[in-house]
């Protein structure tokens, strides 16, 4: 993938991580799709300003090949580490250790009609031909695992918005339960996201809750939205027909409920993905 024209490259190994913070795991990145071959798990919370700063600042080059919105300033603030949010981040590397993506995941509480609940909420950026999808299953997965024994008793939902068909799709891809979807219409879980997109101070389009005006625009609008191979999926085209008559700057809010069911179909198919990757490396 090009770099951002004038970008500096990024530095390797640029952080001093605490040791009690850090994991990773190491991959082959062969195939027609580039993969990371090292992600690096980080608690936010164990990193200091400096610490921040330095990471913010290298994966503000990430973001801006990917939006053009914002200043470095915004992007740490805002889309990297939210205010008052503990949460965790996984952080992508190539063969030369240099940075290619982010996940970050963290857990706010919200009161919805006098109840409180848990909402998740996650992010990934990546350079463009790099696929981070696995790792960051892997995380979503962690850190609603430790919320639902952190508290066991309060609802837990995924929160999300998606700019693409393809991560769009990905969900129904993973068997997990989500909304809004093209064979189901649920009010319940309609008004809920109604709630939560107002709540949270986004811009809905319309009475529907499920397309918010999005000012970060992308700077590939036709790679990021436009691959042939998502033509005859119905998912996407789901997608496309919900998000396309607003225009590039409107994305889709995505809600699924974090159960045991959905949870334990997650890691069903994230370890089914990654066996038959092995098994297809193996046989090369």
């Amino acid at each position: 993938m090009c770099p951002l024209i004038g970008s500096p490259p990024l530095a390797a190994r640029p952080l001093a991580i605490p040791r009690s913070s850090r994991g990773s795991s190491r991959r082959s990145s062969r195939g027609p799709t580039r993969r990371p071959v090292d992600t690096e798990y980080v608690d936010a919370a164990h990193l200091d300003h400096a610490q921040r700063l330095a990471l913010a600042r290298q994966l503000f080059v990430i973001y801006r090949e990917l939006f053009d919105y914002g200043d470095e300033a915004f992007f740490r603030e805002h889309v990297l580490f939210p205010p008052h949010q503990h949460m965790r981040l996984a952080l992508f590397r190539n063969e030369h250790q240099q940075l290619v993506g982010y996940t970050n995941v963290w857990v706010v509480e919200q009161t919805i009609d006098g109840r409180a609940i848990g909402v998740m909420r996650s992010a990934i950026f990546s350079r463009l031909g790099y696929r981070v999808v696995e790792p960051c299953i892997r995380l979503n997965i962690e850190v609603a695992l430790r919320q639902r024994l952190a508290a066991p008793r309060t609802p837990l939902w995924l929160f999300t918005i998606t700019a693409t068909p393809a991560s769009y799709r990905l969900l129904r891809y993973y068997g997990v339960e989500f909304y809004p979807r093209r064979d189901v219409q649920d009010p319940i879980t309609e008004s809920l996201g109604r709630q939560l997109v107002e709540a949270l101070g986004l811009q809905p389009v319309g009475e529907r809750p499920w397309v918010i005006h999005f000012p970060a625009r992308p700077v590939h609008p036709e790679r990021l939205r436009g691959s042939q191979s998502l033509d005859r999926d119905p998912d996407a085209r789901f997608f496309r027909r919900l998000v396309t008559p607003h225009g590039p700057d409107h994305v889709v809010v995505v809600l699924a409920p974090v159960t045991l069911r959905n949870t334990a179909i997650a890691v069903m198919n994230t370890l089914r993905r990654g066996l038959g990757r092995w098994i297809g490396h193996r046989s090369k």
